[in-house]
């Protein structure tokens, strides 16, 4: 999995509010809303009803970028895994826009 720029992950995260960032150290959590279930069943597949869902991206911060080491969706009582490789053409569509 490539690497992606912080400054192009802070300006997305600033210019949406479905979206927060957060740098503890060499650690940066992007954490998302996650879309309706009837959106994105195989995102959240088995959300409890009415419990808001997250999908949470962590970076470990090199220079003057960020690479993903890990990705779930956290429903707040679990957390569900997810691939990096589910993730990965966000982040490549992301890092063109940026």
């Amino acid at each position: 999995m490539a690497s992606i720029s912080i400054e192009k992950l802070k300006r997305f995260a600033e210019g949406n509010p479905m979206y927060s960032l957060r740098q503890v150290g060499d650690v940066l959590e992007l954490r998302a809303a996650a879309p309706p279930p009837s959106e994105a069943m195989s995102a959240i597949e088995g959300q409890p009803s009415g419990e808001v869902a997250e999908v949470v991206v962590v970076f470990k911060v090199e220079g003057p970028k960020a690479e993903p080491v890990e990705a779930y969706v956290d429903l707040g009582s679990t957390r569900r895994p997810v691939s990096l490789e589910e993730i990965e053409w966000w982040l490549q569509v992301l890092d063109q826009m940026y």
